[in-house]
Formats: structure tokens, C-alpha cells, sequence
């Protein structure tokens, strides 16, 4: 019973499941890259993982950590944030 009316059920659902993936590191401050308006930043790829990582995401903030926004999903491990 739903908020349709009632049925029969419905074939069984099968889901296979993995272990989450460990957090990355928190991104660092390439040594090389920087400017007033741009940052460098890199980190290391997961290892161990019970499932292959197949992109990494990296947002920025509004500044006031209200709205957050994807700015690079990619398989790579660094990344030039420019325009700051």
C-alpha cells in the first residue's frame, strides 16, 4: 500500500556493494604556481582502494562557505585554481 493504492510486489531488487572509498588527503599548496589570484594545489592519489577511483572533484566556496561549486572533476592530482 503507497500513496497509489495497493499492488502486487514487485521482483526483488538486487544491489551489489562495495566498502566507500578513504577520503583523500586535504589538497596542499604546490611550491611552484602561485600568484595573488591563483593557487597551485596537489594531492595523492588514494591508494589502497577496494574500488578504482575513477575522478576526483575539488569545489570552491562563495567565500562566505555558503555555495560551493565543482571546478575540477578529472582523474589527475593537481590543479591551478585561478581567479581568486
Amino acid at each position: 500500500m503507497n500513496d497509489y493504492g495497493s499492488s502486487a510486489y514487485s521482483d526483488t531488487l538486487k544491489v551489489a556493494l562495495a566498502a566507500l572509498p578513504i577520503q583523500a588527503l586535504a589538497p596542499t599548496r604546490s611550491a611552484a604556481g602561485n600568484s595573488e589570484s591563483a593557487i597551485a594545489l596537489e594531492w595523492s592519489e588514494l591508494s589502497e582502494q577496494t574500488i578504482e577511483v575513477l575522478k576526483y572533484s575539488l569545489y570552491v566556496d562563495d567565500g562566505f562557505g555558503v555555495t560551493f561549486t565543482r571546478i575540477m572533476e578529472e582523474k589527475r592530482t593537481e590543479f591551478r585554481v585561478e581567479g581568486l
